[in-house]
């Protein structure tokens, strides 16, 4: 939803702040191939053993749901063009995965001609590898910002309390460069 809505009104030229997702999935079909509730028992797992069945059941979803396309578009036609991606890595729900597939296509669409491999080289320098996994990776150029935070734990839905979040949110509006302590001492 986020993803459809954010590229809607920058089509229309209606910048926002910045755009938050949190657990997101980089395209439904993908999504749903892994799909494990609670990361228990993979529902549609068995599809990928019937030879064929894989390549023609995206072509059974109404609406695949392509977040990293869609997302790609909004940060390439947004002028301010700040994305944050919040993962837990035990996320059981959706992979991390996905946060990373939404992060690379932003990126690639970002750096025309560069290929997955290339965007790989500008992550690792552009990231901030912690303990257990964690990390947060940072592309920025002109103005725009995609920034992928990956945390340890959280699961799928606990993860939008924590502070990453927040932070995030004060990223997009600019407030972690301390113009709000200025404005309120002037």
């Amino acid at each position: 939803m986020t993803a459809g809505t954010a590229l809607h009104f920058a089509r229309q030229g209606v910048e926002f702040a910045g755009v938050v997702l949190i657990a997101p999935f980089s395209d439904l079909p993908s999504l749903l191939m892994r799909y494990a509730p609670g990361g228990v028992l993979p529902l549609l797992r068995p599809l990928e053993w019937i030879r064929g069945l894989k390549e023609i059941f995206p072509n059974w979803i109404h609406h695949p749901w392509h977040t990293a396309t869609r997302l790609s578009e909004f940060v390439t036609i947004s002028k301010s063009g700040r994305l944050f991606i919040i993962h837990a890595l035990d996320d059981r729900e959706i992979p991390y995965i996905h946060s990373d597939v939404i992060f690379t296509k932003c990126v690639e669409a970002l750096e025309p001609g560069l290929d997955v491999e290339g965007v790989e080289k500008l992550k690792g320098e552009g990231t901030v590898e912690m303990e257990g996994g964690e990390r947060i990776s940072t592309w920025k150029k002109g103005g725009k910002t995609v920034q992928e935070i990956v945390v340890g734990f959280g699961g799928h839905n606990r993860v939008m309390t924590f502070a990453p979040v927040a932070l995030a949110v004060m990223k997009a509006f600019g407030m972690d460069e301390g113009e709000l302590a200025v404005e309120a001492n002037a």
